[in-house]
C-alpha cells in the first residue's frame, strides 16, 4: 500500500474536516478539507525535497525506525482530540517533526499558505503540526513492511507529490513555496494561483 492509498484510507474528506475543526477551529467543512489537503501536500513536498540527498534520506529513515511504527494510525481522531496518547512523545511531536521537514521555515510556510487560502496562518501552522506525525506514521508503516528504503524513498515521495498535483493541479503551487528564497514574499503568480485554487469547485 503506497502513501496515497494510506492517505485515502486513514484521512478521507470527512476525517480531514473533523481534524481541521478539532485542531485548528475551522468550522467550514470544505475550507477545512481544502486546508488539510494543502498542508498534507506541503509536508510531502518538504519530505521529498529533503530526501533528494542521500543524507536526508538516511536521516528520515532513521527517524522512522526510531519513532514511527505506524501505530499512530490506529485511531487518528482519538489521537487528534487527545483521547489517545502514545508512549513515545517523539511520535506525536508535530512541531519537532516540522522543524526537520521545513528547516525552521514553519512560520514562513504557514504564512504563505494562509495568504493563498485566505486563512489565518496560526490555523495553518496548527494543521501542519497535526498532520506531520500522521504522514510520518504512514511512512513508518511502509517502512516496517519493507516498502521503502534508502534506494526508493525519494522516488516514493516524489511520485506521491506528483500524483496529488495531477489529481488537484492547484496543489502543485504549494511545492513552489518550499523552493523560494527565504525572503518571505509570495510572487504575484502564486497569489493568482491561490485565487484560482479558492474558486475551484
Amino acid at each position: 500500500m503506497n502513501i496515497a492509498e494510506l492517505i485515502a484510507q486513514h484521512l478521507p474528506d470527512d476525517v480531514l474536516a473533523q481534524i481541521a475543526k478539532s485542531s485548528a477551529g475551522i468550522e467550514d467543512q470544505q475550507q477545512g478539507i481544502t486546508a488539510s489537503k494543502s498542508v498534507i501536500q506541503t509536508i510531502l513536498q518538504g519530505l521529498s525535497n529533503n530526501t533528494a540527498q542521500s543524507q536526508g534520506a538516511g536521516s528520515l529513515l532513521g527517524a522512522l525506525d526510531r519513532d514511527h511504527d505506524g501505530s499512530i494510525l490506529d485511531d487518528v481522531i482519538g489521537l487528534v482530540t487527545g483521547q489517545v496518547t502514545t508512549a513515545n512523545p517523539s511520535t506525536t511531536n508535530g512541531m519537532g517533526i516540522l522543524n526537520h521537514i521545513l528547516g525552521g521555515r514553519q512560520d514562513q510556510t504557514s504564512n504563505q499558505i494562509g495568504q493563498i487560502l485566505g486563512m489565518d496562518s496560526s490555523k495553518i501552522l496548527s494543521l501542519l503540526s497535526t498532520f506531520a506525525p500522521l504522514i510520518m506514521g504512514m511512512l513508518g508503516k511502509m517502512r516496517s513492511s519493507g516498502q521503502i528504503d534508502q534506494a526508493n524513498i525519494q522516488q516514493v515521495l516524489g511520485s506521491t507529490v506528483e500524483s496529488h498535483s495531477n489529481a488537484m493541479p492547484n496543489l502543485g503551487m504549494l511545492g513552489k513555496l518550499l523552493d523560494q528564497n527565504n525572503d518571505g514574499n509570495i510572487t504575484d503568480d502564486l497569489l493568482q494561483m491561490g485565487m484560482k485554487f479558492l474558486s475551484r469547485k
